[in-house]
């Protein structure tokens, strides 16, 4: 309760400072928040969040150490083998309801080393290390991509790093599906190419096809179809089949 009235006196102070606009919204993310994690049952938001996922109680001290301290993470992969290597963080990014961690692994010298939170067995931190620069624009990363892959997935489904996004056309031949994509593109890049008429309409979008763009068409239900590339098409039937089976 003490710490509720703490928050009322600096939204307070903050609401006779500010914009309207401005501190509405600083209210709404700090008092929507604080009500769902800490909040009674009977809720006026819900974020969905799964509180079960492994991991989750790391963000508050990764967030801190974001540009700022280097990280030394053990990792266990599904197969249970066991690594450990420096990162310097970057990024937290969640997609599908799972927090990721991106940053720079020196030994691969990569600057996008991506790290399910939910696999990180211990944190340690590393102050002797000075952090290296995050390179400047590092969200224009995920452009090109859905979630947080990026390597194209092919047909023995294998995935290869890959950068450059494929022009990719789906037909929409179910209404209710139509409309559902075009109030919720698929992609930002998405954009009509002939309206929804005499039962179909098309889009287009240009991503990188990595496995979540595929777990998201595969989502979306019935009533779509790849029309080119074939390269794409003929994956998306091989994991139709697959499921199939």
């Amino acid at each position: 309760r003490a710490d509720y009235q703490k928050l009322d006196k600096a939204l307070k102070i903050l609401e006779n400072n500010l914009p309207s606009d401005v501190f509405e919204r600083i209210e709404f993310a700090l008092r929507s928040r604080i009500e769902y994690d800490y909040g009674h049952k009977e809720k006026n938001i819900d974020y969905g969040e799964n509180y079960r996922l492994r991991g989750r109680e790391r963000l508050p001290l990764l967030y801190k150490c974001i540009n700022k301290t280097v990280l030394s993470i053990s990792y266990k992969t599904y197969d249970n083998l066991c690594e450990t290597y420096i990162l310097h963080p970057y990024l937290l990014k969640i997609y599908n309801n799972r927090w990721f961690l991106f940053g720079y692994r020196p030994d691969v010298d990569d600057n996008y080393w991506c790290v399910p939170l939910d696999r990180i067995e211990n944190i340690e931190l590393k102050k002797d290390i000075d952090v290296k620069a995050r390179p400047e624009g590092y969200n224009n990363y995920f452009d090109n991509i859905i979630g947080v892959t990026k390597g194209k997935l092919l047909e023995d489904d294998s995935i290869i790093k890959a950068f450059t996004e494929d022009n990719i056309i789906i037909r929409i031949s179910n209404l209710k599906t139509w409309k559902r994509i075009v109030t919720k593109p698929i992609h930002k890049s998405q954009h009509i190419i002939r309206d929804y008429e005499n039962g179909y309409g098309e889009i287009e979008i240009n991503v990188l096809p990595n496995p979540e763009f595929y777990y998201r068409l595969l989502s979306i239900g019935k009533g779509i179809k790849i029309i080119t590339p074939t390269t794409v098409s003929n994956i998306m039937d091989s994991i139709i089949k697959s499921l199939l089976n």
